[in-house]
């Protein structure tokens, strides 16, 4: 085996094993694009990460993202939640999420907060200074399996844009430690199903974001080639 081949067989070896390096949260007063993976948020009772209050005959009204997760990527400019939710009761009824958002700024809008005494305190009011907002592109939950045939078209609440979505620390409504996302929203279907109970409605969304893990073999397989590509050119050298 070759010197050449012996790196890339290290390479290989060292990519396989390498754990994730955990990537850090945003800065309070930076940017906030990146790619997230979700979290339920913890109401004492009923962790989820949607709230469809009295929208289906039989089941909870609170939904979690299923074992998979769900996803929220944003660049900057839009954003993006994805992935498929369960009932917490049922797991027969499941939605698909595609929810998009358009960034509109940073602060200077009036947030929505529902975390009772610390809504008002100094760490609460300067999180909220950097929230980012956001306005409703397309969002839709679809219906899977048991509710195949269920449309649900989402739109923000209020309809007069107060309190648009918001992203950020203490963001969630629910936890003030925590970096998140939370909007209202109203939602109508179309199609029909045997388990459906009110055809419209408010709901929420309410979820922790946790930034995607860097793969640890991304900064090896880089020093890896390098590697590679130097003792290329060194071989051909020696030959020349």
């Amino acid at each position: 085996m070759t010197g050449l081949f012996k790196a890339a067989a290290v390479v290989a070896v060292f990519a396989v094993v390498a754990p994730a390096n955990a990537a850090p949260l945003p800065p309070l007063n930076g940017s906030y694009a990146g790619s997230y993976e979700t979290e339920s948020v913890n109401t004492g009772s009923n962790l989820h990460t949607f709230w469809l209050p009295n929208l289906l005959h039989g089941a909870s009204s609170y939904w979690q993202f299923d074992t998979a997760g769900g996803s929220f990527n944003y660049d900057g400019s839009t954003a993006k939640l994805t992935g498929t939710i369960v009932n917490n009761t049922d797991s027969t009824k499941k939605f698909g999420v595609d929810v998009n958002l358009n960034f509109t700024q940073k602060g200077g809008r009036t947030a929505k907060c529902e975390l009772g005494g610390a809504c008002s305190s100094l760490q609460y009011a300067n999180q909220e200074n950097f929230f980012e907002y956001f306005s409703y592109g397309s969002a839709t939950l679809t219906g899977l399996g048991m509710l195949a045939g269920l449309l649900l078209d989402l739109t923000e609440a209020p309809a007069d844009g107060k309190y648009p979505p918001q992203l950020g620390y203490g963001a969630n409504n629910k936890n003030i430690d925590e970096f998140g996302l939370s909007t209202w929203f109203f939602w109508n279907t179309t199609g029909t199903n045997a388990a459906l109970k009110n055809a419209s409605g408010q709901g929420d969304i309410n979820i922790e974001l946790t930034p995607v893990p860097v793969p640890a073999a991304l900064p090896l397989l880089a020093g890896g080639l390098g590697l590679m590509t130097f003792m290329g050119w060194r071989r051909r050298k020696m030959q020349s």
